[in-house]
């Protein structure tokens, strides 16, 4: 199995970008899988909810090549990877990568990296994903992480929640073309989320943290309980050898 970089993606903040990357993290945990992690997101250091305040993470900036550089040599010295990038660093990474981040320099780092593209039922997040898909192509493997933000008690659908993937010639031909594993992060209780983020921990150590009241625990575990199934599906199957 080849070494795993797994990166968030997307032009717009607030999609969910680091709790998609947050619920990975614990996934892996969970597993005893070990994983080095990178924060990027230098606009969120320090703040509730970074990556980084999660997790022993490295910091990269990415406006600076020698960083870049140090990202996947970090990513090269790990079995699996986890990186967080800020909101619109396409402009800083995409660059980069198309003059440096051949098929030839993946192979010889024996190093595969799947984006992960998160996506809220706000107009226009799926467009940022699309933008970073349509420059990046087959060369990385995708996820599509679908944020439903909050708690829906409608039974809404995935097709109805999302209509710019599942309803447009866009999303069809992203759907088609790059056979994305998807992961679908309900709604959680908005004080539960505040309570989990100010907690530092992640999510299953969140949930038995004696110092958050035992209802939000009980949300916070139900919510991830949902979510690390789909991952173990999802990055599995990102592993797998084509036949």
């Amino acid at each position: 199995m080849k070494k795993q970089l797994y990166i968030t993606a997307g032009g717009k903040g607030g999609v969910g970008k680091t709790i998609a990357l947050l619920t990975l993290a614990d996934c892996l945990k969970q597993q005893d899988i070990p994983f080095g992690a990178i924060d990027a997101d230098t606009e969120n250091d320090g703040k509730d909810g970074a990556f980084g305040s999660y997790l022993d993470a490295e910091t990269v900036n990415l406006r600076s090549l020698e960083d870049c550089d140090r990202l996947i040599g970090l990513a090269a010295e790990n079995e699996v990877t986890l990186c967080d990038l800020p909101a619109n660093a396409g402009g800083d990474i995409m660059p980069w990568f198309e003059s440096v981040i051949s098929p030839e320099v993946l192979e010889a780092l024996d190093l595969e990296i799947t984006l992960i593209g998160s996506v809220s039922p706000d107009a226009g997040s799926f467009a940022s994903v699309c933008e970073w898909a349509g420059k990046l192509q087959e060369r990385v493997k995708y996820i599509l992480v679908l944020n439903r933000k909050t708690m829906q008690r409608t039974g809404r659908t995935l097709e109805q929640t999302f209509p710019e993937v599942y309803a447009t010639k866009t999303g069809q031909q992203f759907l088609k073309g790059l056979k994305p594993a998807i992961v679908d992060i309900e709604g959680l209780f908005e004080v539960s989320m505040r309570l989990w983020a100010k907690s530092g921990q992640l999510p299953s150590a969140a949930a038995v943290a004696p110092e958050i009241p035992i209802l939000d625990r009980a949300r916070v575990k139900n919510w991830v309980s949902k979510i690390h199934p789909q991952w173990v599906k999802a990055t599995v199957a990102t592993w797998e050898v084509d036949k």
